[in-house]
């Protein structure tokens, strides 16, 4: 069995790489955002388009899983996985501004700092960390230990 190999050359045009790894931190964000806080799990989330999608763990797992493997191939660094998270708390908080109960992620500097950090983008970050090593890329683990932080009052 061969698998197929992303060419290169499709990711060359100017930012065709960094639009699509906003798009899949973006719906990794959306779904844990809402997961994480909340205790939302299968939900709706508006996609770019502000078209609602359904989103649930399989699509984190898919999302988390092509994140690692650019990264395990040198298409993407750590430091634009970051970047890319950053970008879409950014927009999530943006297309969550009228929700009743949404608490933004980003709306003050002191957050936009220490986001990384934050139970649901920390999540995120796990799930992609962890998506070549763990079973089946299960994300059950990060969402649940951030879900508990918040249960609990850390974040």
């Amino acid at each position: 069995m061969t698998f197929p190999v992303l060419k290169r050359e499709k990711l060359a045009e100017p930012g065709v790489k960094q639009s699509l790894l906003l798009s899949y931190a973006h719906s990794m964000v959306a779904y844990v955002e809402p997961w994480v806080h909340r205790g939302i799990g299968c939900s709706g989330v508006p996609n770019f388009d502000q078209i609602e999608e359904m989103k649930d763990r399989a699509t984190e797992r898919i999302d988390g899983a092509i994140i690692a493997n650019w990264k395990l191939h040198g298409v993407v660094n750590q430091q634009e996985i970051e970047d890319g998270v950053r970008k879409a708390a950014e927009v999530v908080d943006q297309q969550n501004a009228e929700q009743p109960g949404y608490v933004p992620m980003t709306d003050t500097q002191a957050k936009r700092d220490s986001l990384l950090e934050e139970p649901a983008i920390a999540a995120v970050l796990q799930i992609i960390d962890d998506a070549l090593s763990s079973p089946s890329a299960y994300v059950e683990p990060a969402l649940f230990r951030n879900r508990v932080a918040v249960k609990a009052g850390g974040g």
